[in-house]
């Protein structure tokens, strides 16, 4: 194709689209107020406020907390579920297409996957009593 596009194949369908830039994010950074990724912002958010959807978490304030981009293989435990799955799943019942999780961004805590914005977060990154957590917000940084 001429031009800033990509073709996609989902299913039985071509997508015509915008090209992205599908390149994985490289190396990890440890989550703190405010952090710069990939073309994603992470921010923590002080004082009282609420998980609206997928793009809010809330993570501990102690324990390491870091962000990197997905890998093959990755897995986490859903909020809400007994067992692991595959990101990878995860990204496709979302709507991820594979070009777009290759440069999308996981937050761990402690080595463990416990959020995946804008898709899933596991029991780890809501809102539990008695422990001290701060609420972070991700979205992508177009600048």
């Amino acid at each position: 194709l001429a031009g800033p596009y990509e073709v996609l194949r989902q299913g039985r369908w071509l997508l015509l689209r915008p090209e992205r830039d599908g390149r994985p994010l490289a190396g990890t950074r440890r989550l703190k107020r405010a952090v710069s990724l990939g073309g994603w912002r992470f921010r923590r958010h002080d004082g009282s406020g609420s998980v609206v959807d997928l793009w809010w978490a809330y993570l501990p304030r102690s324990g390491q907390v870091a962000v990197r981009g997905w890998r093959p293989g990755d897995r986490m435990i859903p909020h809400g579920s007994q067992r692991e799955r595959r990101l990878k799943g995860l990204f496709r019942d979302a709507g991820v297409d594979a070009a777009g999780r290759r440069a999308w961004p996981v937050v761990l805590v402690d080595g463990q996957i416990v959020w995946v914005p804008g898709v899933r977060r596991s029991s780890a990154a809501t809102d539990r009593s008695g422990r001290p957590l701060a609420l972070y917000h991700c979205e992508r940084d177009d600048r």
